[in-house]
């Protein structure tokens, strides 16, 4: 038993790479692994609020309803970057429009 082997208790150690690890990955080439389309299918005040928490804005103009509804938009407004989980038509499958 090698000092690694010791080291984890004779489990297989984390990331370790196996012939049937490399068989296994080998056996999903092709295989969709999420469905294509928007991310999101609604644009509330939740999902916008998500998506700033999910992104680290804590603009309080994404987040909170009274201080939406006094600026000079009237209510939240959605980050500019959300139409890009929202599925907007100009994105294609790998970013930006070439």
């Amino acid at each position: 038993m090698t000092a690694v082997e010791r080291d984890v208790g004779g489990a297989p150690a984390e990331g370790k790479i196996t012939d049937e690890a490399v068989a296994a990955a080998r056996r999903m080439i092709g295989l969709q692994l999420r469905p294509e389309g928007p991310y999101l299918q609604d644009a509330t005040a939740d999902t916008i609020r998500n998506f700033c928490n999910g992104i680290g804005d804590l603009n309080p103009l994404f987040h909170d309803a009274q201080h939406g509804r006094l600026s000079r938009h009237g209510s939240v407004v959605a980050h500019p970057m959300f139409p890009m989980a929202f599925g907007w038509v100009g994105r294609t499958r790998w970013g930006l429009p070439a």
